[in-house]
């Protein structure tokens, strides 16, 4: 097992900063080996979900 408190959370941390300025809906990630809800945040490990696709103007 390894000793939590030597992570470098540097990374997370800056992610975090980044997020607070972010303005959305539902976050999905896959990177992870599990399945799981978390605030905005779906971690889809052997989950499949249809996304709808849109053209956005970005203009």
């Amino acid at each position: 097992m390894i000793d939590q408190s030597t992570v470098d959370e540097s990374t997370e941390l800056w992610l975090g900063e980044i997020e607070k300025k972010l303005d959305y809906k539902w976050w999905y990630a896959g990177h992870y080996h599990t399945s799981r809800v978390r605030d905005k945040v779906q971690i889809m490990f052997e989950d499949i979900e249809e996304f709808l696709h849109r053209k956005l103007d970005y203009q």
